[in-house]
């Protein structure tokens, strides 16, 4: 259920960046949570995939 929450989450902030709310600094942190969410992503496949 936390990582449904932490998707949620992550829909929401894109969506505040494609609407323009935020500002230079906060795309930073954005494409920092998007790097960590892929890293996370990635990881979870990769254990939902071993034998």
């Amino acid at each position: 259920m936390k990582l449904i929450s932490c998707f949620n989450l992550h829909v929401k902030l894109i969506m505040m960046y494609r609407i323009g709310y935020l500002d230079k600094f906060s795309k930073e942190i954005l494409k920092l949570i998007d790097k960590i969410y892929l890293m996370i992503h990635h990881g979870l496949n990769l254990m939902l995939n071993l034998p």
